[in-house]
């Protein structure tokens, strides 16, 4: 492990207050007009089913469930993406699908900012980019892409992903539905 200058430390921390502040502007103006969307997206951890206490069950296999979560900052709103391993995989194609969805349903907006973590194969990849342009050209909308700084991707959407594992702590989860019933039931963030 290798150690940091000051320089490249001070650099680091300058980026991620930057990114905060910007973030913190740019959920402002989406408050403030209508014509401007917020929203940040991430990847909840790989959910695995059946989930139970007993000890029998520890060494079966599981299935990976996958929660892709759209939080808007300007009316704390949220859009869960459910799906499990045998419905489809962890590919770009299946994150610009998401997007493409949430995107298809917005109304009356002229300007879509996405916040996320630079994670490659969820947000920073060609599929994305190239879905959220035709998505653009479709919608005539702008939608501008922003990334936060490595190690400091703290978002909105990951306090829905901390209430749905605080809700998880003492419930039983035999099949998918169960995450499903758990996520609508979800509390409104506090970041």
């Amino acid at each position: 492990m290798s150690n940091v200058s000051e320089e490249e430390y001070r650099n680091h921390v300058d980026r991620k207050e930057k990114a905060r502040a910007e973030k913190a502007s740019d959920k402002i103006r989406a408050q403030t007009s209508n014509d401007i969307k917020v929203v940040t997206l991430d990847l909840q951890a790989v959910l695995l089913c059946p989930l139970l206490k007993a000890s029998a069950l520890y060494y079966k296999t599981k299935l990976g469930c996958h929660n892709f979560t759209v939080h808007e900052m300007d009316s704390t709103h949220v859009t869960c993406y459910f799906w499990t391993e045998s419905e489809g995989e962890l590919t770009a194609n299946s994150f610009a699908s998401c997007l493409s969805d949430f995107i298809d349903k917005l109304e009356g907006v002229k300007e879509l900012v996405i916040y996320s973590d630079g994670c490659t194969y969820q947000n920073r990849n060609l599929t994305v980019s190239n879905t959220l342009l035709r998505q653009a050209f479709e919608k005539k909308i702008t939608i501008i892409q922003k990334y936060l700084e490595k190690g400091h991707t703290q978002m909105e959407c990951d306090s829905i992903h901390s209430t749905i594992e605080r809700k998880l702590r003492n419930k039983p989860i035999y099949c998918p539905q169960n995450y499903i019933d758990l996520e609508r039931c979800k509390a409104t963030p506090t970041l």
